[in-house]
């Protein structure tokens, strides 16, 4: 299987996005600044981002520290291998902190401003989705654990506005929609990270390192380990096998 990663195109979508990051930004000016309590709880999981979101989040980890980044891609590549079995937190999380605020997407943002009903309804459609991917693994054999592949972020009522209006759910909306609007002049990289990489940042980031194909292969491996055994050697393993090329990444691609 070809490699599903272009370094070339990506490097050209990054530079269009950058044009577009003004754009970009005004969007995120819409949704109302604000502060919680800070229990990460919305933090359990990698939120799936649109392409150009996806863009900005690999420059905003390229201008990290090098042992930073190195932390990250790590946790990145741990992360993917694991969230079919076991609920973690989001890589970009350090001590109830994201590394990368400035910088994070939509989903994040929005968390805590969604109605309680409408929260619902997104969770509904998550787990449908989750609910496919489920059927896909034991197409191979592998049932992974209910409580893993339900598992959404309870809604939250602890988030408080401290600039700019309300919001109301379909503006929310809007909001995404238009971001979505912005990937029209990248529409061969947003195909392929939708369709091919499921929007999922930690599959993308693992597969820059590893190659498309070889995350599949040793995903399920990893993940029939894992069930097997409750926990992988295999994992540690290849993670000592890349550390290298982990350290040593280009992936600022800026």
């Amino acid at each position: 299987m070809t490699p599903l990663i272009d370094k070339h195109q990506v490097l050209s979508d990054i530079k269009k996005a950058h044009q577009l990051l003004d754009q970009l930004r005004e969007l995120y000016k819409k949704i109302p600044a604000t502060t919680c309590d800070r229990q990460a709880r919305c933090c359990t999981l990698i939120p799936e981002v649109s392409y150009i979101e996806l863009l900005h989040m690999v420059r905003a980890l390229g201008r990290l520290p090098r042992d930073v980044r190195t932390e990250i891609m790590e946790k990145t590549i741990k992360y993917f291998f694991l969230n079919a079995v076991q609920i973690d937190s989001c890589p970009f999380l350090h001590h109830n902190t994201c590394r990368i605020y400035e910088d994070r997407p939509y989903t994040c943002r929005a968390y805590g401003l969604w109605s309680a009903a409408h929260y619902e309804i997104l969770v509904k459609k998550s787990k449908k989705a989750k609910e496919s991917v489920r059927a896909a693994w034991e197409t191979l054999g592998v049932k992974l654990p209910l409580d893993v592949v339900a598992y959404q972020p309870d809604y939250c009522n602890r988030v408080t506005i401290t600039s700019g209006n309300s919001i109301t759910d379909a503006e929310l909306d809007l909001i995404q929609t238009e971001i979505f609007s912005l990937e029209r002049d990248l529409e061969q990289g947003m195909r392929r990270f939708t369709q091919d990489f499921l929007s999922d940042p930690s599959f993308f980031l693992t597969s820059a390192i590893l190659g498309y194909q070889s995350c599949l292969i040793e995903k399920v491996a990893v993940v029939r380990e894992c069930l097997s055994n409750k926990g992988s050697s295999r994992l540690k393993q290849l993670i000592d096998g890349i550390r290298e090329s982990i350290e040593h990444s280009d992936i600022e691609l800026s």
